[in-house]
This record gives structure tokens, sequence and C-alpha cells, in this order.
């Protein structure tokens, strides 16, 4: 079956919605599909400068790229023809992005009579910026656009789903939840050997990611050994403004700002880490805590709801409430005093609890769904993601 997955960023940029878009298409591929991504040529967030490569295969999947332009916020391909004309040569078409030609996909997917799966990725609520301008985008515009074409909506996340049926009630009959997944194999099997006091926190560097909160939180700190590395792709404004609060802290010798990093690299860290701490005022998933969780990492997280969502009823013991630096402060000072047993016990916990998060679950109820659809589908067939 030919299978087209639509989104704005893809490998080699680096985020939640790359991986799990990469995650899918790649295990899609593995199964017999024929698979093709369509997304645009250069990265509008600007991690990668230049051009890519209009046509190439990554992993047995078929990669298409349009010009386009946009920023952190949203982005327009100029060439909505090469995309209806991928449309037109599809049998089920998967969009990743509401902020990313939603209508014209949405709107040509209906007239050529392609099925369409939307997966909600958080929708537009990625950072708190503009909330309820969203809400009402979402209520006046996308909800409409989605009940008119018959979409199916693939929920990411319960908070996701809550959050849509509570600005667009009338889609509830299109809407399933299928939670993220993404390929956790590696990380699963990972052998670690912390070194005392390194406190982590992968992911992005950016404003809604509460990073202000961890520093401080940690300067409070006085008798307890620690470090942090600070890792993933960068606001560099957002970095400016930190490395001036770390160096009015006095806390240039403990703090590193490590960049992006491979998988090969996110692994190493994790590795190493005493502590994962995630302290994001707004997530539409937490992939990067999902991992940590996989490699067994003891962690912290604040309490919103995705964070809640993926932890699960019998991790909410990791969830702390941010409200003072002493706060946080006090609780990172208790898991780093914790002894081996206590350690070990908690990175087991989270790791059995991450598992349910596989890429395999994932796909084989997108499987499931095709059928449901009247698609065909290679449900049964043994699937081994790789990295």
């Amino acid at each position: 079956m030919r299978v087209v997955h639509i989104t704005r960023r893809f490998v080699p940029m680096v985020g939640g919605i790359e991986r799990y878009v990469q995650s899918v298409a790649t295990g899609q591929a593995r199964l017999g599909h024929e698979v093709t991504v369509v997304t645009i040529d250069r990265d509008v967030i600007g991690d990668i400068p230049g051009r890519l490569p209009r046509l190439e295969m990554i992993d047995g999947v078929r990669v298409v790229r349009i010009p386009g332009v946009g920023n952190r916020r949203f982005a327009v391909g100029l060439r909505p023809d090469i995309v209806i004309r991928e449309l037109r040569r599809a049998d089920v078409v998967h969009h990743h992005d509401l902020r990313f030609m939603t209508g014209v996909v949405t709107l040509a997917a209906r007239a050529l009579g392609r099925p369409l799966l939307l997966h909600t990725h958080g929708l537009l609520f990625h950072t708190m910026w503009a909330f309820w301008v969203k809400k009402l985008t979402v209520r006046l515009y996308f909800g409409p656009l989605l009940r008119l074409t018959r979409a199916r909506v693939v929920a990411s996340s319960q908070p996701d789903r809550d959050l849509l049926l509570g600005l667009a009630p009338y889609l509830e009959t299109l809407t399933m939840t299928f939670e993220n997944a993404t390929v956790l194999a590696p990380l699963l099997a990972l052998s670690r050997d912390a070194q005392p006091g390194l406190v982590v926190t992968p992911g992005r560097v950016a404003r809604h990611k509460g990073l202000e909160d961890l520093v401080r939180a940690l300067g409070e700190l006085s008798a307890t050994p620690w470090r942090l590395e600070i890792s993933g792709s960068e606001d560099r404004e957002e970095r400016r403004r930190l490395e001036a609060i770390v160096s009015s802290l006095g806390l240039r010798d403990r703090v590193r700002f490590m960049g992006g990093y491979s998988d090969e690299e996110h692994r190493e860290q994790l590795s190493r880490a005493a502590l994962c701490v995630f302290p994001s005022e707004h997530e539409g998933f937490g992939l990067a805590m999902l991992e940590a969780m996989a490699a067994g990492v003891p962690l912290l997280a604040r309490d919103i709801p995705a964070h809640r969502s993926v932890l699960g009823a019998d991790l909410t013991d990791r969830l702390v409430r941010i409200g003072r630096p002493a706060d946080l402060a006090k609780a990172i000072e208790h898991e780093l005093s914790a002894t081996p047993e206590a350690i070990q016990a908690v990175g087991q916990r989270l790791r059995e609890r991450a598992a349910a998060f596989d890429i395999s679950r994932l796909l084989d109820q997108i499987e499931r769904l095709y059928g449901e659809m009247g698609l065909p589908s290679l449900r049964g067939r043994d699937v081994v993601p790789e990295t």
C-alpha cells in the first residue's frame, strides 16, 4: 500500500514530531508498505542551514522535499501542486502538523477520495504563546475543517484528545487515541554507569522548557555536589539569557550547554546521568522524558498534563510542583542522595512503564485502523524497528 506522510520538518532535523514520523514511516516501510514523506527542503527553525535534497531515500522511505518558507510557529509549502501529486499517488495519507498546509492537504485528500489521518502532536499548543488565539483558531477553523473533510483524528495523548474535544466536541466520532511512541529498544537495553551528581536535561533550549527554574533550583544546593548538562537544539536568544543567569549565580563551572545530539550521543549522556529533570511548562507529549524513562534514569518532571499522562498513575511520585527554587532543590537533593537500591528500583519502574510506548505498539494500532477503514493491512508481520 502507498502511504504518504506530510510534515513540515523531517530528519535530519531533530524533535518530537520528527522522531515520531521517522519511526512510523521506517516501521511501515519494513512492514512492506511503499512509504513517502513530503516535507520542506529547508529547516524553517534554522538548526540546519542550507537546502536539503529535493528527493532521497532514507532507511527505505522516499523523502520528497518542496520549497517552503516559515519560522518556528508555522510554515507554508510553495509547491502545493507537488503535494497534490503525491496525494494522488497515495492509498492513505497521514498529516502531522496543523501548522503546515492543513487546508491544502485536508481539502485535496477529500476531493481525491484519499483517506486522511491527522495526528495531533499537541495541536497548536506547543507553547503558551498566543494561547487564546490558538484556541479560537482550533474552534473556528481547524475543527470545522476537519468535520467538513471527514478526516480521522489520531490524538497523540489523552490530554490532546481532551483539549481537542473541549474545543470541537463534534469531532468525537472521528477521533481515536493512539498514545505517542518511538523506537525504544536500544534505550531499554542500555547499560548505565551513572556519574554521581550529574544532572541532565535533554530536549531543547527554549523559553517554555522552564530551564531557568532548574538552574535557580540547583543554585540553592550548597551541601550536595552537582553538575548540570543542558542538551538539545537551541534558541540562541534563550541560550544567551540562560548563560547570563548562570553567570549571575556564579555557576559557570557547573553548567554546560551541550548543543544538539545524535542518537548515539543521547544514549551516552543518559548512561552517565544520575538524574534527569524536565521542568517544561508545556509539552504536547514529552518524548525526551520518555527516552530517559526507557534508559532507566531516575527523573523529576514538572506536574503538567503531558508528563502526568506519560508517567501514569504508578509514577506520580516523579512529578513535582515547581513553584519556588527551594522546592525543586529539595526534591533534587533527595534524588541525588538516594541509595543504590532505591535508584535501581525507580529505574526499573520507569523502564517498565516506558515499554508501553515502543513503536511496535503504535504500528500495530495503525495497521488495525487500516483494516477497520477497509484498507490493505499488513498486521501480523514481525517488525523490528531500528534506529
